[in-house]
């Protein structure tokens, strides 16, 4: 009898082993002509291909537990802890293939949602919270009290872990509100800016092109802050720079060497859009100059394209000027000194200079 149970393990250890090479050798095939013909298919294979002889192998030792030399508490436990492994197994190659796809055909899916680091833990932990339910229950567990006592239980830990809930539901409302999104351009308060990388459970992980650095932002101090934000591709991000000719100079000379060289710029610096020409006016009368402003549409908000503009510009602007005689005034404030009148303040000393303890002295 114990011979023969040895048997039987055999086969069903070398079936699941020629099956497993089967599997192996047809889906690196398929994978191989998936890539042959550029679809994307071909990058959860790998994947799908290990969970597949992973559950093969699962498969057998389930066949095989009754034939073990195992007391009966044993190959009890043996029993439900494959069944376990197997339900999770099969849920957690489901929850890869659902982001997967939906990350392959997130247009269509999610149409304007953000995918995020954030959103994928939510639905990735969803299915999985959902495997390890259907798995417990199906080895006997029951699933109904436990989901009460996570529910009581549940609030003595959201009121243990209020922050990490906070950053969970901050980067949820900002995803959801469409708010910022990959790719954008923020400006957080008046020190922190970058391109947006990711939302993740806790973190707005942002990209700062000057250091070279990614910022980790905690969720709820975005959604506590004035954020400046420039939706990626938009090319609306507004640069303005400004420049300040002589009260002498002749202002319509001067707006014309700026528009010039304005226009100039934006169809020379890649970064400036063109479809948003520039947009050149007067801003103020200052104190050493009349001030005029212009405004530029970027498609990149970095700080490095936004120097580009403003080098050629102030290079340009100051050749014009200086071929035209048009005079960028240094700062100077004109002073005037009234007139002092010398009898008002001899009869103001008369009449008070004692009260106030001012006395003649000859």
């Amino acid at each position: 009898m114990k011979t023969l149970a040895w048997l039987y393990i055999a086969e069903y250890l070398f079936g699941a082993a020629l099956l497993s090479l089967i599997v192996w050798f047809v889906m690196t095939k398929f994978e191989a002509w998936l890539k042959k013909k550029s679809y994307r298919f071909a990058e959860i294979l790998p994947s799908l291909k290990l969970y597949s002889i992973l559950f093969i192998f699962l498969s057998a030792f389930y066949l095989i537990i009754p034939y073990l030399p195992l007391s009966p508490y044993m190959r009890s436990l043996a029993h439900k802890t494959d069944v376990f492994l197997l339900f999770f197994l099969i849920f957690w190659a489901i929850g890869v293939f659902v982001e997967f796809v939906l990350g392959l055909y997130s247009e269509v899916f999610f149409k304007n949602m953000p995918i995020t680091g954030l959103l994928w833990s939510i639905l990735r932990w969803t299915i999985l919270s959902i495997g390890i339910l259907v798995a417990l229950d199906a080895i006997g567990v029951p699933i109904t009290p436990l989901i009460t006592t996570l529910g009581v239980g549940g609030v003595a830990v959201a009121l243990a872990v209020q922050d990490v809930l906070s950053n969970i539901f901050s980067g949820f409302t900002m995803i959801v509100a469409h708010q910022i999104k990959p790719g954008d351009y923020v400006i957080v308060g008046d020190e922190i800016e970058g391109f947006v990388k990711d939302i993740t459970w806790r973190n707005t992980v942002l990209y700062a092109p000057m250091q070279g650095v990614d910022v980790i932002v905690p969720n709820n101090k975005m959604a506590q802050s004035v954020v400046k934000s420039s939706s990626a591709g938009s090319g609306k991000f507004g640069i303005v720079v400004s420049v300040g000719v002589s009260y002498g100079s002749d202002l319509m000379k001067a707006y014309k060497i700026i528009s010039d060289v304005a226009m100039k710029i934006a169809e020379n610096v890649p970064d400036v859009n063109k479809q948003y020409p520039p947009i050149v006016a007067y801003q103020e009368f200052g104190n050493s100059s009349i001030n005029i402003n212009v405004l530029f549409r970027m498609h990149n908000p970095a700080p490095l394209a936004r120097w580009k503009v403003t080098d050629m510009f102030v290079k340009e602007v100051k050749k014009a000027f200086d071929e035209a005689g048009v005079e960028i005034p240094f700062s100077q404030h004109d002073i005037h000194i009234r007139d002092i009148n010398t009898a008002q303040l001899e009869k103001l000393m008369g009449k008070g200079g004692s009260k106030h303890g001012y006395t003649d002295r000859q």
